[in-house]
């Protein structure tokens, strides 16, 4: 992932976020519209979803329909954890503003999760050089996370999809920073309370932010 940071900050900032974006996912051109007409569909499929659930779990509740009940409790209590393990978990990520808290990362998260996303240089890499030199200090990288929301899909064997939404600012030296919208796919294990799988979907560049 430091590769990638580090071409996104070494171009001008003003063309930065696009090489970053056609670099993950191949797509350049998002504007300020499709990012308000994605956010705006994916928190409505949020709250209906959320809607949904405590409904038939408030009917269920009064007319005692165990079996019912016991999934929708799951449901909510799935939901409820995987957003606050996704918070967790991406503000690590995304929160560093030298080379050690940025190698230490790795470290922090690993009560949210597994090996595989551990081990996934797009996430949690190590900026150390063979020279010695550390490159988020020589290019003097910042990060910022600000917040997340997620959204996950039914529960089937204590694992549920999730998609979540996260946004962040980044910046070089004194520079104004930029904030970021990113989307990822993945996966939540109610067992271990960890995600398993993750996956960047989407990046939007948003504008300055200072």
């Amino acid at each position: 992932m430091i590769h990638k940071i580090l071409k996104y900050f070494t171009a001008s900032l003003a063309l930065a976020s696009a090489f970053v974006f056609c670099f993950l996912v191949g797509k350049t051109g998002y504007n300020q519209f499709q990012i308000n007409q994605t956010t705006e569909e994916y928190n409505l499929t949020k709250t209906i979803k959320e809607l949904h659930y405590t409904t038939i779990l408030s009917q269920q509740l009064l007319t005692d329909q165990t079996w019912q009940t016991r999934s929708n409790v799951l449901q909510v209590t799935a939901q409820h954890d995987a957003d606050y393990t996704a918070n967790q978990l991406l503000k690590i990520m995304l929160t560093y503003d030298d080379s050690s808290s940025y190698n230490i990362r790795k470290e922090k998260a690993k009560n949210y999760a597994e090996q595989s996303i551990l081990s996934n240089p797009d996430f949690f890499d190590n900026d150390k050089q063979k020279d010695g030199s550390h490159l988020i200090n020589a290019k003097r990288l910042h990060s910022k996370f600000l917040n997340t929301t997620a959204s996950i899909d039914f529960v089937n064997n204590n694992l549920c999809n999730v998609l979540i939404r996260s946004t962040s600012k980044h910046w070089t030296g004194t520079q104004s920073a930029k904030k970021l919208v990113v989307l990822y796919a993945g996966t939540y294990n109610l067992t271990t309370q960890k995600f398993q799988q993750l996956n960047i979907r989407k990046i939007y560049h948003v504008g300055s932010n200072h």
